[in-house]
């Protein structure tokens, strides 16, 4: 089963669950996980949202924040295992739409020639929205931290810490690369230019770091959360993205299997 789909039914068993049989999670992780055919990971995204869940209930303000930030990093490692999952998919669809490039394996009538080609041109469309969407995840999980940092108050020694961490390990390394690689980035003397996607979250960051070097607190604190916002609102928009894109293989797989079997 398709791990988005397997998700999708594991919150709707423990959503008609009675209340004693979700307090009993916690204690038999091995158990849920072996009986509604869940992964590690997925089975602990639940059990964090469960103890979230009666943190919020039992109002007890210092333990919300420690459930939350257990609930965003088991979200992010089930995010992480998804997003492997679909590479490995892709390579194997690589391996698989290779054959074709055999003269000896071309396919012979129009129909199967016209699927195969929309396979491949959608192959390579995968790994760059695989990407993508790593860089978002990755940007999103870093940027928490200099979230955090700023709303803790204006430490600076720990604000720009955090924010070269963001930069290095995502910003500059990756996602800015592969922003240019794809021709979706820019750089002229006038500025950025190229696809909305990047082209915001570049100056965003840009202007950032200027306010953090000039350690002016009222300027970070406005720009952190239009930053953050357009990280959310582009990550969202590259997962749309992407998921269409498994659904329009998944169908185009049908379609093949169809031809093939005829």
């Amino acid at each position: 089963m398709p791990v988005g789909r397997c998700f999708l039914v594991a919150v709707q068993v423990l959503a008609r669950a009675p209340a004693p049989a979700l307090a009993v999670v916690a204690e038999q992780r091995l158990k849920l996980r072996e009986e509604i055919g869940l992964g590690t990971e997925m089975a602990e995204v639940l059990i964090a949202a469960r103890s979230l869940d009666a943190a919020i209930n039992e109002s007890n303000l210092k333990t919300v924040p420690g459930a939350a930030r257990r609930l965003r990093q088991a979200t992010q490692t089930h995010m992480n295992a998804a997003d492997k999952q679909i590479q490995d998919l892709a390579v194997e669809l690589s391996r698989l739409t290779d054959r074709w490039t055999d003269p000896k394996l071309l396919p012979t009538t129009p129909e199967l020639t016209s699927a195969v080609s929309e396979l491949m041109r959608l192959h390579s469309l995968l790994f760059i929205a695989v990407e993508k969407h790593e860089c978002f995840q990755n940007l999103d999980n870093d940027f928490v931290r200099l979230r955090d940092e700023v709303r803790r108050g204006l430490d600076w020694d720990a604000i720009n810490a955090a924010w070269d961490f963001c930069r290095s390990d995502v910003l500059d390394s990756r996602f800015i690369p592969f922003a240019k690689k794809i021709g979706d980035l820019t750089v002229t003397e006038n500025g950025y230019g190229g696809a909305e996607w990047c082209v915001e979250v570049v100056q965003q960051a840009d202007n950032l770091g200027q306010q953090i070097a000039a350690e002016e607190g009222a300027a970070v604190r406005t720009t952190v959360r239009s930053f953050g916002k357009a990280i959310r609102t582009h990550f969202f928009i590259a997962d749309k993205e992407l998921k269409e894109l498994t659904a329009t293989l998944d169908s185009l797989s049908d379609d093949l299997l169809q031809i093939l079997h005829r």
